[in-house]
C-alpha cells in the first residue's frame, strides 16, 4: 500500500492531500508530521483515510518536508509518503511608494493616487546630448503596444536642439512582457537605436540596447522583451536617430553632422498580480491603482497596501491637501 501527497507552494495556506493506491481498501489511521518551526504544523495531526486533506499556513519562508504515516489497525501494515514544499515571499525586497498627481488642485477637485512598486524616481546622471544643428531628420511619432499602459506621441515634430524630453509619457509592463514600438521617421534614411536603463544606474549600457538598425532605414518598428532581471520601478528609455550612422551605438551622440534627434521616455517595470487597498487612515477608499479621489478640505493621509499571493507591502504615508483659498475684500 502506498500514499501520494499533493502540495501547492505559496506563502499563505498550503493544501496537502493523501490518497490510497493499491491494497485492499482498508481504512488507515494517519498522522501528518512536519519538520521546522515555520511549517505551520506545530504538532502531529491524525485522521483517517476517507480521504484526508490538511491545510497549513507556514509562518516563515523556507523549505519544509511534510510526511504522512499510515497504519492499518487490522493487519498492522504501515505505509508512508512525504512531500517537500518551498515557501517564498514574492514581495521580498520590494518597496512601495505612493504619490499623487496633480499635487496642486482646488477644493472639490480630484487627484490621482498612484502606487509604484520599486523606485518611483527616475534615475539621474545620464550623459548629456550633443545639440543637433539640422532639423531635417527627426521622429515625427513614437508609440508602444504590449504594456498595461502605453505611449502615444503623435506629430511631435523636431525637438529643439535635437533633444525631446518626453519622460512625462510612460509605458508600463511587467518582466517578460513583449513590447512593440512604432515610429514615423522624417528626413530620408537614417540609423536608429533604442535603449532602456533596466538596472536604473543612470547609464545606457550596451546590454541595454533593445534595438539597432544594421544599415540605413526609412522605418523603425520592432519588439523587445523586458528582461527578468529588470529592476522594478521607473527608469529611462531612449530612442536615437542619426543621419550619418546606419547603426548607432552611442546613446549620447554626437551626431556626425549635427543631423538627428534623441527622445527620452519613461519605462515603468511593474509587477502584475497585485491587489490594492487604499486607506485614509480609517476606511478603505478604493481598490484600484491608480485611484481617483476628491479629498476634503484639510490634510488626508493615504496609504496603500499591495498584496501578492498572500504577502503584503505597505506604502509610505502620503499627505494630500487641496489648495487653500482665501477671499478678501473691502466695503466702503
Amino acid at each position: 500500500v502506498g500514499f501520494s501527497t499533493v502540495s501547492q507552494s505559496r506563502y499563505n495556506s498550503i493544501s496537502l492531500s493523501v490518497s490510497q493506491s493499491g491494497g485492499n481498501g482498508n481504512t488507515y489511521a494517519l498522522t501528518w508530521q512536519a519538520a521546522g518551526a515555520g511549517s505551520g504544523l506545530t504538532s502531529n495531526t491524525s485522521g483517517s483515510l476517507s480521504p484526508v486533506t490538511l491545510s497549513v499556513t507556514p509562518t516563515a519562508v523556507g523549505t519544509y518536508s511534510y510526511a504522512i504515516n499510515g497504519l492499518e489497525s487490522g493487519t498492522g501494515c504501515a505505509a508512508s509518503s512525504s512531500v517537500s514544499v518551498t515557501v517564498v515571499n514574492p514581495t521580498a525586497g520590494m518597496t512601495a511608494t505612493a504619490t499623487n498627481s496633480p499635487t496642486s488642485f482646488c477644493p472639490g477637485s480630484s487627484t490621482s493616487l498612484n502606487l509604484t512598486i520599486g523606485s518611483a524616481t527616475l534615475p539621474s546622471g545620464y550623459c548629456g546630448i550633443t545639440a543637433g544643428t539640422s532639423s531635417a531628420s527627426y521622429f515625427n511619432s513614437f508609440s508602444t503596444t504590449g504594456g498595461t499602459s502605453n505611449i502615444t506621441n503623435s506629430a511631435s515634430g523636431y525637438s529643439t536642439n535635437g533633444y525631446g524630453d518626453f519622460t512625462s509619457l510612460k509605458v508600463v509592463a511587467d518582466r517578460n512582457a513583449s513590447i512593440t514600438f512604432n515610429t514615423s521617421l522624417v528626413g530620408t534614411t537614417v540609423g536608429v537605436a533604442l535603449w532602456v536603463d533596466w538596472n536604473q544606474n543612470g547609464t545606457f549600457e550596451t546590454s541595454e540596447r533593445m534595438y539597432q538598425t544594421t544599415g540605413y532605414s526609412s522605418t523603425a518598428t520592432a519588439s523587445f522583451t523586458v528582461p527578468v532581471t529588470a529592476s522594478y520601478g521607473v527608469t529611462r528609455m531612449r530612442i536615437l536617430m542619426d543621419y550619418n550612422t546606419g547603426s548607432p551605438s552611442n546613446p549620447c551622440g554626437p551626431f556626425a553632422s549635427g543631423r538627428g534627434e534623441v527622445e527620452d521616455y519613461t519605462f515603468q517595470v511593474a509587477p502584475t498580480g497585485f491587489t490594492y487597498s487604499w486607506s485614509d487612515g480609517s476606511t478603505v477608499v478604493g481598490t484600484t491603482n491608480p485611484l481617483s479621489v476628491t479629498p476634503p478640505v484639510g490634510t488626508t493621509n493615504y496609504t496603500c497596501t499591495a498584496t501578492l499571493s498572500g504577502c503584503s507591502i505597505t506604502s509610505n504615508t502620503l499627505a494630500v491637501s487641496p489648495n487653500s483659498s482665501t477671499l478678501s475684500g473691502h466695503l466702503s
